[in-house]
C-alpha cells in the first residue's frame, strides 16, 4: 500500500498504473484525486475543451460511434441506469426540447409517431396496461375527474333531443357502420368533440367503431383528417363533410 500525494490516504496498488513518466512507474495520486483534478482542468477550459471534442467527433464520428456502441454493449446496464438517472434529473429540460422539437414539424412527428403505433400495437398496449395496474389509484382518479367534467359539458350542452329512438335513426342513417372507415359500429361520437364546444345533440353525433372513436377523441374532425387522410373518401365521411358545422346529413332538421 502506499498514500496519495494529493490527499494522503492510502490505496491499493491496483488503482496505480504503471508509467515511464514516474521513477516508480506509479501515478502519484489516488483515483478520486485525479477525478476531481480532470473535473477541475476541464470546468477551468471548458469552451476549448468542448469546441476541441466537437472537431474531433465531427472528423472521426464513424470510429467515434462504433467505439459507443462497443461500449454500451458492454455496460448495458450500467449505461440504462446511467440514462435513467439524467432523465429522471433533467425532466424539464427533456420536455422542453420534446415540445420544441414537435413545434417545428408536427406533420412529421404525427407521421413517425403513427407508423410506430401501427408497427407496436402490441407492445404499447401492454406498455399502458402495465403503466395502469402500477397507478391503480391514480387512474381511478383521472377516469373519475374526467367522466365528471364530461358530465357536466353535457348537461350544459345537452339540446335535448337525443333519445333512444333518435340515436337508432342515426345508426339506421349510415349503414349501420363507422362513419370514419366504414367498419362494424361500436360507439356513438360527437362530431365536434363536447371538449370543444359541440353539442349534445342528434345532429352532432354519428357511429363509429372503437378504435377511430378512441383515436379522435378531443380533436376536431378536419384535424383527425389530418393525422387520417385515407379516411377522407369513405362513403359516409363524403357525406358528413358535405353537410354543415359537419353535421348528421339525416338529422339536421332536429337541431
Amino acid at each position: 500500500m502506499k498514500t496519495c500525494r494529493t490527499c494522503g490516504g492510502l490505496k491499493p496498488f491496483t488503482e496505480y498504473h504503471k508509467s515511464k513518466m514516474y521513477k516508480d512507474g506509479l501515478r502519484p495520486s489516488c483515483k478520486a484525486c485525479r477525478k476531481a483534478a480532470a473535473a477541475e482542468y476541464y470546468l477551468a477550459d471548458k469552451d476549448r475543451i468542448d469546441a476541441r471534442n466537437k472537431a474531433y467527433r465531427a472528423a472521426n464520428a464513424e470510429s467515434v460511434n462504433a467505439q459507443e456502441r462497443r461500449w454500451r454493449e458492454a455496460n448495458k446496464e450500467r449505461h440504462a441506469a446511467t440514462t435513467k438517472a439524467w432523465a429522471e434529473e433533467h425532466k424539464e429540460h427533456r420536455s422542453a426540447q420534446a415540445a420544441a422539437r414537435y413545434a417545428a414539424d408536427p406533420a412529421k412527428h404525427l407521421e413517425r409517431n403513427r407508423a410506430w403505433y401501427e408497427a407496436n400495437k402490441g407492445k404499447y398496449s401492454e406498455t399502458v396496461k402495465r403503466w395502469q395496474e402500477a397507478n391503480a389509484e391514480k387512474v381511478g382518479i383521472m377516469r373519475r375527474n374526467a367522466a365528471s367534467k364530461r358530465r357536466a359539458r353535457m348537461r350544459d350542452q345537452d339540446c335535448g333531443c337525443v333519445t333512444a329512438q333518435t340515436l337508432e335513426e342515426v345508426i339506421v342513417a349510415y349503414g349501420p357502420a363507422c362513419v370514419y372507415c366504414g367498419g362494424p359500429f361500436e360507439d356513438i361520437d360527437h362530431v365536434q368533440p363536447i371538449a370543444r364546444g359541440g353539442l349534445h345533440c342528434v345532429a352532432n353525433l354519428v357511429p363509429a367503431c372503437a378504435r377511430c372513436n378512441r383515436s379522435k377523441l378531443k380533436k376536431t374532425l378536419a384535424e383527425w383528417l389530418e393525422q387520417y387522410p385515407e379516411y377522407g373518401d369513405t362513403v359516409a365521411l363524403t357525406r358528413l363533410l358535405a353537410c354543415p358545422n359537419g353535421s348528421s346529413p339525416t338529422m339536421n332538421n332536429n337541431e
